[in-house]
């Protein structure tokens, strides 16, 4: 039996080209204003200081979102499935009564967290799976602890 158990947030790949294109239009607008005669040259001192660090701050974010859209697209679309009574995490594999712990942890956002996070499985014999940018991260987690549990009383007896 395959079961679905965890997948990639999709909608962040938007975001984060949204983001980037933002930065590029006013990365663009900051060089205009820099090398145009009637641009901030005729406002004086000041606002090169201010455009260095409007400048410094859009390179910083821009070079961000690229790192960001690279393990995105990197990230295969499943990230955990349920094979049997294994738990296959980005192609490694074990049994779901060798889990030792599942832990997660929420995307902090500015209004408070959000739906998708990171995931951490902890195996008996020392492993760690993990994986950043899973979609419903509690319900993830909820389902492979009471995996984790039902296998787990499955061998007991």
């Amino acid at each position: 039996m395959q079961e679905v158990i965890a997948v990639k947030k999709k909608s962040l790949m938007i975001g984060f080209i949204v983001t980037f294109i933002a930065m590029l239009a006013v990365l663009s607008f900051v060089i205009y204003m820099s090398v145009t005669p009637d641009g901030w040259r005729t406002l004086g001192w000041m606002f090169y200081l201010v455009d260095a660090l409007i400048f410094s701050v859009g390179i910083a974010i821009g070079v961000l979102c690229i790192v960001m859209i690279v393990r995105l697209c990197r990230l295969p679309d499943v990230i955990a499935e349920r094979q049997g009574d294994e738990l296959v995490f980005l192609g490694q594999r074990c049994k779901f009564s060798e889990i030792l712990d599942v832990d997660y942890r929420h995307a902090r956002g500015r209004y408070g967290m959000q739906s998708w996070g990171k995931l951490t499985v902890r195996i008996k014999d020392g492993r760690m799976f993990s994986s950043d940018f899973v979609a419903d991260i509690a319900h993830v987690q909820d389902r492979l602890v009471r995996l984790m549990f039902e296998y787990s009383a499955k061998d007991a007896d």
